[in-house]
């Protein structure tokens, strides 16, 4: 089984960001959902041999609930989520994707060991 794992982050205040709502997905269709623990992070197995290995992931964030239900400022738009399109090889792999989330958009590291 291959490992995701994330950690998000509230650019706003530095704090984690508990109960984020997080969907992964390949070939649009929902393989997971789920949300943040109280740390910011999520840490998942996947089956990678039920997918084919060359078919994109995509990963979703639900930035705009995490900000309405912080009732945090933005001073303008929030965006309603972000996501990131991955590639997953190797089933014993972890897939580690660190999120700096503002209420206008975020910045991300992706890395897979």
């Amino acid at each position: 089984m291959a490992k995701i794992t994330t950690h998000v982050l509230n650019s706003l205040n530095g704090t984690h960001a508990a109960e984020v709502d997080v969907k992964i997905y390949v070939l649009g269709k929902e393989i997971f959902v789920g949300k943040t623990d109280l740390g910011g992070r999520l840490n998942i197995e996947i089956d990678l041999l039920l997918f084919n290995l060359e078919n994109e992931f995509r990963i979703s964030f639900d930035i705009g609930s995490y900000f309405k239900q912080e009732k945090s400022g933005s001073n303008g738009v929030i965006i309603k989520e972000s996501s990131l399109t991955f590639y997953m090889y190797d089933n014993t792999s972890i897939y580690h994707i660190p999120i700096i989330i503002s209420p206008n958009g975020c910045s991300y590291w992706w890395s897979g060991e």
